[in-house]
This record gives C-alpha cells, structure tokens and sequence, in this order.
C-alpha cells in the first residue's frame, strides 16, 4: 500500500452528541450552534467547524445558562427546561398575583396592604411565591367592632369616626368623651 496508519472517525466536540462529525452531531439540549465536518490539509487539523454555545437563562430567571439550570425570580412562577429545538427550552416564569387584603400589579412588583390592614408581603422562592400577610387591624379603645375594615362604631358615651387606612396604625379618627 501507499500509505500506512489508519483514519479514525473524529467524535463530536463538547456539547454536542452523534457518532462523530462525519456522521453529524447536534447541540446538546440548552446549546445552540452547529457542527460541520469539513476537509482541508493535513497542516490544519481542526476536521470540523462550528461549536456549542450555551443559551443564557431567560427574562424572569436566574441562572448562568439553561445547561446549568434557571430558577424563576422570587415572586414568579414557572419552570425552564433544556431543548434541542430553539430557543433550546421550553417554559416561563409568570407573575404572581398579589394575595388576599393586598393590592398591586403582582408579588415580584411589590404588593402593599390594603387600608385597614396591617403586615406586609415579600417575594419568595418557593411556592406560594411570597411570604408574609397582611391581617385586619381591630377596632381601636373606646370603640366596638369585628375589625376597621367591618366598621368600627363608637362605645356609647363616646363620639368620632374611624376609617380604615394604609399608613400606620392603619386607621384614622378616634372615639372621645
């Protein structure tokens, strides 16, 4: 023969999988790119060209890339998945509506109890995606009611208003001889 040794198929590169490049690779789920055998001299050695990139973790997420896993942001819900197809996952992570007695666009935006309520809601990580309440605030001395937000009506011998409110101590007037 004229030549001696062998040829050996070259495997795929890193992030990628197949047989080898002759026969194909294609990015691992959450890479984007492409690999393509090609020929050239033997002073360049490379046989193929092309990579796989990782894809950063979406809008809403956190993460270095979705190979290596995305969480949602505190006070969002979802999940995002590595895929082979673009945009290499599948998933999103959605606002959560402000809970119960609280008001606002969504937790991840901030919530604030409403007037007559008292506590306060913070964004989490894990399900329900917040923490913390917001609690009726109950009829202040001299003055009779289930809570402010119910209405609360002066003792008897007593006079003046109460009216539920956002800023502490979360109602306004009082009930005076």
């Amino acid at each position: 023969p004229y030549y001696t040794g062998e040829c050996a198929a070259v495997p795929c590169p890193e992030h990628a999988s197949g047989k080898d490049v002759a026969s194909g690779c294609k990015c691992e789920a959450g890479y984007h790119g492409s690999i393509t055998a090609q020929v050239g001299p033997l002073s360049e050695y490379t046989f193929y060209t092309g990579e796989c990139q990782a894809v950063e973790c979406p809008s809403g997420s956190t993460g270095g890339s979705i190979p290596d896993g995305c969480a949602c942001k505190p006070g969002l819900s979802g999940a995002i998945v590595p895929t082979s197809e673009s945009p290499f996952y599948y998933g999103s992570c959605e606002a959560i509506d402000c809970p119960t007695n609280s008001s606002g666009m969504s937790v991840a935006t901030g919530c604030a109890c409403k007037a007559g309520y008292l506590g306060s809601i913070q964004p989490a990580q894990e399900a329900p995606y917040y923490s913390g309440a917001c609690k009726v605030v109950s009829c202040p001395g001299n003055s009779t009611g289930a809570a402010v937000t119910d209405g609360c009506v002066c003792e008897q011998g007593y006079s003046g208003t109460i009216l539920p409110q956002s800023e502490p101590p979360f109602y306004s007037g009082e009930c005076q001889e």
